[in-house]
């Protein structure tokens, strides 16, 4: 945060209070004063260097930012079908999918949703099969 030529403590964290009480993360706000100089005076810039930032942050698409796994299991044909739609019932999305001697998936998912989606693997296959973490 930064006054930017503006008396100490009157535009910079005016604006960073704003955004810290919005509880938005990775955000970058900018305001730039084209007027108002002396006949503000402090409380006035503070005023308005904060109504500039609320302004903004009101108006902001915010979107939920999620932790994504990505893992790989390998299951034989009998148990594809069950654990598959188990998985997305459950938010997982399927990656890829490849068909050999056995199947193998590559699965990404909500790190919250983890321990349910290890739990129904594990329990479908009665503990033969298990999700690896590859990111």
């Amino acid at each position: 945060m930064s006054d930017a030529g503006e008396p100490k403590g009157t535009a910079g964290r005016p604006v960073m209070e704003i955004v810290r009480g919005s509880m938005i993360r990775d955000v970058l706000v900018t305001v730039a004063r084209y007027y108002g100089g002396i006949k503000l005076g402090t409380g006035g810039l503070v005023r308005a260097y904060s109504d500039a930032a609320r302004t903004v942050i009101d108006r902001l698409p915010v979107r939920r930012r999620v932790e994504l796994l990505r893992a790989e299991c390998r299951l034989p044909y009998d148990l594809h079908e069950r654990v598959r739609a188990q998985l997305l019932a459950r938010g997982a999305r399927i990656q890829d999918e490849c068909f050999s001697t056995d199947v193998s998936l590559v699965i990404i998912a909500d790190a919250a949703s983890w321990p349910a989606l290890e739990r129904v693997v594990r329990d479908l296959s009665r503990g033969t099969v298990a999700l690896q973490i590859v990111e």
